[in-house]
């Protein structure tokens, strides 16, 4: 953060577009319609450009921030519509998040005729994505066009290394911003009350876990932990979030008999109620540049157990004191820290140092990267 500019306003000359595939309900997604909309909220021209405009994320775009739907189902078949969007609109800067779309808008911003700034957001450790399909083609993509980018946000000081050593980029092309919250908003959501049989029996201990169900989240080792757990505790796991693994995560459940201890309850655009209300909350993930659910839970004041899966766990876990850190795919080692933190008593406390997520401050940082 150079300055403290976290109310600084902008005038209808700045112009920013914002570059996603969808709206979907992923925390890239979300971190960047709250930058849009603060800079919308600050007096900018705000672009938000998608390839197709679909997500739970549509409902929280701010009404001041002019929507463009490319009509694609790819990325990649928006290359054009976005070169035309940047001919016609002309924004100071286009800020894209996602390796796919980031690929896609460097390559708009160096084939179109006009003076805009491209500035790509990498939201993960691209060392640690093992799909073939991004290793094999993705990768060298990166390697090839992320240098040409204006800047590069990283999330995290590991997403940064990650990119220094994997993607070859000049560690001086980088900028290190953390994902924002917006305090007031999870105050406010938090007061909507939550009923779940599980809560209403003072006997069992609430997990929530919050997280698409994709395989980086790794929870077949989280349910092997509650299987462990479950001996000693009366426990129930709530899972929030959708994905393509929930075939095989059912299947698990089954063969391990957990059907009375998880369930899989979906997306809620709206988690912070159920952070509040639970006994703990556990990240399992094998992988995460910065995990916005865990910083929203540390917000919303639950105890968490979270595996060492990136940087950013150790930066957002430093501002509390009722946290604890495990290996990842070690089921053994975080069915003790869950045993541990559900019998021992819980202060919720705020800790100052979350101030440096907050909103104002974290869209100032982007702002004055970007150049607004």
């Amino acid at each position: 953060m150079k300055q403290n500019i976290e109310n600084k306003l902008l005038t209808p000359k700045d112009v920013l577009a914002v570059f996603l595939p969808t709206l979907g309900g992923g925390g890239a997604e979300r971190v960047m319609v709250q930058l849009v909309n603060e800079f919308a909220e600050r007096g900018g021209v705000a672009h938000l450009v998608v390839c197709n405009l679909a997500g739970p994320n549509k409902s929280e775009v701010n009404g001041n921030v002019k929507v463009t739907d490319l009509g694609q189902r790819r990325v990649l078949f928006s290359f054009f519509k976005l070169c035309k969007f940047l001919r016609d609109h002309k924004p100071d800067v286009l800020l894209s998040a996602l390796s796919h779309a980031n690929l896609v808008a460097v390559l708009a911003g160096l084939v179109t005729p006009c003076e805009t700034r491209v500035v790509v957001s990498e939201r993960s450790m691209p060392s640690r994505i093992h799909s073939l399909k991004f290793r094999l083609i993705i990768v060298p993509l990166m390697r090839a066009f992320y240098r040409l980018a204006d800047r590069i946000i990283c999330v995290s000081e590991s997403v940064a290394q990650d990119l220094v050593s994997l993607i070859g980029v000049s560690h001086t092309q980088i900028d290190v911003i953390p994902n924002p919250i917006d305090k007031n908003a999870i105050a406010d959501a938090t007061k909507e009350p939550v009923n779940h049989r599980w809560l209403s029996d003072p006997n069992k201990k609430f997990i929530l876990a919050v997280g698409r169900l994709v395989p980086d989240k790794d929870y077949p080792t989280l349910f092997k932990a509650l299987d462990i757990v479950r001996r000693e505790i009366d426990v129930g796991l709530y899972i929030l979030g959708e994905g393509d693994s929930r075939p095989e995560l059912n299947e698990l459940i089954a063969e391990m008999d957990l059907a009375d201890h998880v369930e899989m309850a979906g997306f809620d655009p709206n988690p912070f109620n159920w952070m509040s209300a639970c006994d703990l909350y556990v990240l399992s993930s094998t992988s995460e540049g910065f995990c916005n659910s865990l910083l929203q839970a540390v917000v919303c004041g639950a105890p968490v157990v979270s595996t060492d899966c990136g940087s950013g766990v150790h930066e957002i876990l430093a501002c509390t004191d009722s946290s604890k850190i495990v290996p990842i795919r070690s089921p053994e080692m975080l069915a003790d820290a869950l045993i541990v933190c559900l019998k021992n008593e819980h202060i919720a406390r705020y800790n100052p140092q979350l101030d440096q997520y907050d909103i104002k401050k974290v869209a100032s940082a982007y702002f004055d990267v970007i150049g607004l």
